[in-house]
C-alpha cells in the first residue's frame, strides 16, 4: 500500500512491513529512474538482504519524496533513530546525526590529503615498496614493476572465460533478474526476465497500470488492463 502514487521521478523514503511477524525495515532510494510507485517492487528491492529475500511478503508503504536525496537519507536515518529500540527492525545499521554517509564533493583540503597520503603510507599491504619510490608520491608506487600484477599475462582460456562471463547478461541471460508472470485475459501466460517495461510498450500497456496490478495496489482496473493478471515468481 502506498500513501499516494508518484509522478514524477524523486528520491523517496518508504517501508516494508510483515503483516504476520511484525517485522518492517525503513530505507530511501535515490538512484530510481521512475517515479516511486513504479519503482519499488518492480525495479528495486531495497539492499536489504534479509527483507529482498522475503520482498513478497511484505506490504510497501512510501512515506514520502524529496527533492535532494540528502533530505531523504537525513529522513531515513531519522526513522530508523526513533524505531532503533524495536526488536522487529531489519535496519542493521543507524548514522542519526552523523555524516558517514555523504562525501562531500569537492576538492580535498591540505590536511586532508596529508590524512590520505599518511594512511596509504602506513597500510601493511603498502610496506614492500615503500623504498622504491619514497614516501611523496604514495601513486607511484603501484606503477611499472611495483604493480603486484607486473609480469603477469592471463591465459587464453581466462580471457575466454571472462569474456563469456561478460557477454550480454541482460534480461533472461542475466541470473539474478527477476522474473514476472502476465497472464492475458484469454488465458496466455508470458514470463518476464527483467524486460516488464518492456514488454508494457510492446503491447501498448500502460506501464503504472500493469505495476499497481503486480504490486495489489488496485482492486479496480479499467481499460486496457482489465483482466490482465501480474505476478512474481520466485525461484
Amino acid at each position: 500500500m502506498n500513501i499516494y502514487t508518484s509522478t514524477k521521478v524523486l528520491p523517496y523514503v518508504y517501508r516494508l512491513d510483515h503483516p504476520v511477524t511484525g517485522e518492517f525495515y525503513i530505507g530511501y532510494r535515490s538512484a530510481n529512474k521512475t517515479p516511486s510507485s513504479e519503482d519499488l517492487g518492480i525495479l528495486y528491492f531495497t539492499s536489504s538482504k534479509e527483507a529482498s529475500r522475503r520482498f513478497n511478503e511484505f506490504t510497501i508503504t512510501i512515506i514520502a519524496e524529496f527533492f535532494k536525496k540528502e533530505d531523504a537519507y537525513i529522513f531515513e536515518q531519522q526513522l530508523i533513530h526513533e524505531n532503533w529500540s524495536n526488536l522487529l527492525k531489519l535496519n542493521k545499521r543507524c548514522f542519526h546525526g552523523s555524516n558517514n554517509f555523504f562525501v562531500v564533493v569537492g576538492p580535498k583540503s591540505d590536511i586532508t590529503k596529508n590524512k590520505i597520503r599518511i594512511a596509504a603510507l602506513n597500510s601493511p599491504h603498502n610496506h614492500f615498496i615503500h623504498h622504491q619510490f619514497g614516501e611523496n608520491n604514495v601513486m607511484s608506487r603501484f606503477r611499472g614493476e611495483a604493480h603486484w600484477y607486473f609480469g603477469t599475462k592471463r591465459t587464453e582460456e581466462v580471457c575466454r572465460k571472462i569474456s563469456e562471463n561478460h557477454h550480454d547478461v541482460s534480461a533472461s541471460k542475466n541470473p539474478r533478474a527477476r522474473k514476472i508472470k502476465i497472464t492475458f485475459p484469454n488465458g496466455t501466460e508470458h514470463i518476464c526476465f527483467g524486460t516488464f517495461k518492456t514488454f508494457c510498450a510492446e503491447n501498448d500497456l500502460p506501464f503504472s497500470t500493469m505495476c499497481k496490478i503486480l504490486r495489489q495496489q488496485t482492486m479496480v482496473v479499467k481499460g486496457k488492463c482489465v483482466d490482465f493478471k501480474v505476478e512474481h515468481i520466485f525461484g
